[in-house]
């Protein structure tokens, strides 16, 4: 297991982070096992070529310990503390990483060691520092949180009151917007599972908030001219957007998105990045209860998600966001924006991925646009040992068949789309019904095409309405031409 934890560490880290790594290891400091070093050159290979393989504990035995007799709980030792020393070094490049967390540690060593004069120094230095700050986020709310929880324990530990008592309405001033922040994230994440009828353990936040007069909170820190204010209401906003009144969930939705939207917002743009991807969570379980009349607001959440997404800190798009993007504006028939999406962000993809991508949503263009040979052709171009979002291709496949009359292949494809469903561990509860019900759907379409089976089409088509199969205005559109 620790080898493995290893391997998976090494794995992780880029050439830079690798160099970095190897000075780490090779510091007296942190590593004065030398046999350590030398376990870890052997697994990475040279200093400007890294390149992690399998442990060979008898190998390496013998490289670092020559021809003494090979103990198998030697190379066990030395992995288990390189192993240690790897965790170490994640830490602390987190930790060095964010120079709020370095500045408060430093202040409370200060402190501890009563070197007054640096801490007072400190003190003014970090308070001008964030004072500069601003834009408002919660990684900002949490730097000042544990700085003025320093300066009070350093303030009270000295009997100064003064400067005690006016940190602690500055840290009650704090805790206020990190609390119902937090409280307003986990509402949404549970009202979320609680919606599609997902079995939670007993949880607290939900009933907790349904007996607190937000409102009054709301009212009260609005006519207090709250310093946290604007970030508070955003959250809130969309907190009140889950209101079991449409009418009353319209306006404050409204309210998210004018907040949102706002090019003077004072709310930092990694802020409105993730009350982004909150957006879309909520706005997508709607969607799955009601495809039709949540689609297009689901479309347009998710691209302003992607117009906030370089504020995201992450290095690649998410295959999740691109291919629900693209799905949503060929669904809602927007080629030309599909075909410039594709162009334009499947270069931010990760490079493996990218090739599969770009035949991926072409076939879904040229499928919606009656191009149905085309879209097979695309299809038949992706690479599924690679391809991470192959359960999306079968339902484009078995329609492009259909449209196209080769009923023997659409019938042989039901067949292992059944099979795959079943077996696809992704698929499950609602989702799962949703592409049986496909399936079995378009199976009848194709059996009444080719004699096989007498349907009733306009049965057919209530039955469709009255559920939420994938693909319902495909079935809904093709059931009509029966008609």
């Amino acid at each position: 297991m620790a080898e493995n934890n290893l391997l998976l560490i090494l794995k992780s880290l880029d050439k830079k982070e690798m160099k970095e790594f190897r000075l780490f290891v090779y510091s007296p400091f942190f590593n004065s096992n030398q046999n350590v070093s030398r376990l870890f050159d052997e697994i990475t290979g040279s200093r400007n070529n890294f390149s992690v393989g399998k442990i060979d504990n008898r190998e390496i035995h013998k490289k670092i310990y020559g021809k003494k007799p090979c103990k198998e709980e030697n190379i066990k030792t030395l992995i288990h503390l390189l192993t240690k020393l790897a965790e170490k070094y994640l830490a602390y490049k987190e930790f060095t990483g964010n120079p709020g967390d370095e500045k408060n540690k430093l202040l409370k060593a200060y402190d501890i060691r009563n070197i007054d004069k640096l801490f007072k120094k400190l003190e003014i230095s970090e308070r001008e520092k964030l004072a500069e700050i601003n834009s408002i986020n919660l990684n900002i709310l949490y730097r000042k949180k544990w700085f003025e929880k320093a300066v009070i324990d350093y303030y009270s530990s000295r009997g100064i009151e003064k400067e005690l008592h006016q940190a602690e309405i500055r840290l009650s001033e704090i805790t206020i917007a990190v609390y119902f922040i937090e409280m307003f994230r986990q509402y949404n994440m549970f009202w979320r599972l609680d919606y599609v009828d997902y079995e939670i353990d007993k949880e607290l936040v939900i009933p907790v908030l349904n007996i607190t007069d937000i409102e009054k909170i709301d009212e009260i820190l609005k006519n207090n001219n709250y310093k946290y204010y604007p970030l508070f209401e955003a959250y809130y906003c969309l907190y009140r957007s889950i209101d079991e009144n449409e009418q009353t969930a319209a306006l404050y939705m409204e309210r998210f998105m004018a907040i949102l939207e706002d090019k003077d917002s004072v709310i930092e743009k990694s802020e409105q990045f993730v009350l982004s991807t909150i957006l879309v969570n909520f706005i997508h379980y709607l969607y799955r209860k009601d495809f039709i009349k949540y689609e297009r607001k689901l479309f347009e959440a998710f691209k302003l998600l992607l117009k906030l997404y370089k504020y995201s800190g992450e290095k690649y798009l998410r295959l999740t966001i691109y291919t629900n993007l693209l799905r949503f504006g060929v669904q809602l028939k927007e080629f030309s924006w599909s075909r410039e999406f594709i162009k334009k962000y499947s270069p931010m993809l990760e490079e493996i991925h990218r090739e599969n991508m770009v035949n991926y949503g072409m076939c879904f263009v040229s499928f919606a646009e009656g191009n149905f040979e085309v879209a097979l052709k695309y299809e038949s171009k992706i690479d599924y040992k690679t391809m991470q979002m192959r359960y999306y291709m079968r339902d484009v496949r078995l329609c492009s068949l259909y449209e196209l009359g080769e009923h023997e292949s659409a019938l042989n494809l039901v067949d292992s789309y059944r099979h795959f469903i079943k077996n696809e561990k992704y698929f499950k509860g609602e989702l799962k019904i949703q592409y049986k019900s496909f399936i079995e759907f378009t199976n009848e379409l194709i059996r009444f095409k080719n004699g096989s089976k007498r349907v009733n089409p306009e049965e057919l088509l209530n039955r469709i309405n009255s559920t939420n199969t994938i693909r319902k205005k495909w079935l809904i559109e093709k059931t009509k031409e029966l008609i």
